[in-house]
């Protein structure tokens, strides 16, 4: 497989790449990033991801040589030089400030890396354990950013490890539940599907808001959006996460509450789910 990124819009192999050790992003998590899935070249809510991105730099005070418009190019002509543009992958835009040591810095111009990789076979479910480390509040960080610094997901994510999980869910500094280290987090209870509201200190995940949207939209579901406790979490019949690479994937157990991952409105949603990511991607290449 060919091996080639896009350094501030140019599209150079891999091994030719040279980044200073001096560079903000590696001294300090100085930016942010968005991870988008090619389904052979076609995306759901690209735009919605780069105007994320966009609010993120924007909130770092960061600017680009690289205009909005120019990502989607970018990324097409990378793919083709993978050997990507007709297969899934996955597209990953780093941005980080430019500049030397300090944290007291007058600099806004940015560096941007663009890379693209096939795309890893999901798992059919998923073990989740409950961290210590809670999630970071909103009035820290604005959480509805994807920022580069991510080490408390990364100590929440060493203690899913020591439990034999495959990822960590995190609480507010309240206790309430909020989101896991890679993925938004739904339930449901009977014909109710709950999921934490963005006042819970959560991402404000793209695959998540197009999902709440569909279920809305079919009136099949009633979905309530609120601030839960990890008990109200526990005593459902059914959970699953949702992010922009994996879609929707069930959760088998949690610290060793199990539940099911074939409830049938779980099926229903993530029929749902299917059909508007299908009309979607078939409307983009058309």
């Amino acid at each position: 497989m060919n091996s080639f990124v896009a350094m501030n819009g140019e599209i150079v192999p891999l091994e030719s790449l040279r980044i200073s050790p001096n560079n903000r992003g590696l001294m300090y998590g100085d930016g942010c990033f968005e991870t988008i899935r090619s389904f052979s070249g076609n995306f759901l809510a690209f735009d919605a991801h780069i105007h994320r991105l966009h609010q993120s730099m924007l909130y770092l005070n960061l600017t680009s040589d690289i205009q909005k418009d120019d990502f989607y190019s970018i990324i097409q002509s990378l793919l083709q030089v993978n050997n990507l543009a007709e297969t899934d992958a996955i597209v990953r835009i780093q941005i980080w400030r430019r500049g030397g040591r300090g944290f007291v810095i007058d600099e806004s111009s940015s560096d941007c890396l663009i890379q693209v990789i096939p795309v890893s076979e999901s798992k059919e479910s998923v073990r989740l354990h409950v961290a210590k480390t809670p999630v970071i509040p909103n009035q820290a960080l604005r959480r509805s950013t994807k920022l580069s610094n991510g080490l408390n997901y990364i100590l929440a994510g060493q203690e899913a490890v020591k439990h034999l999980a495959d990822d960590a869910i995190l609480l507010t500094l309240d206790g309430f539940v909020s989101e896991t280290t890679s993925s938004n987090i739904f339930w449901g209870n009977g014909d109710i599907l709950c999921t934490p509201s963005t006042d819970c200190d959560l991402l404000h995940g793209i695959t998540r808001n197009l999902l709440i949207k569909a279920i809305r939209r079919s009136r099949t579901i009633e979905l309530e959006e609120s601030s839960y406790r990890l008990e109200h979490l526990l005593d459902a019949d059914y959970v699953f996460v949702t992010n922009a690479v994996q879609g929707l994937i069930p959760v088998s157990d949690i610290d060793g509450t199990f539940f099911s991952v074939s409830n049938q409105n779980f099926l229903t949603i993530k029929k749902q789910w299917e059909l508007m990511k299908n009309n979607i991607l078939q409307n983009e290449s058309a």
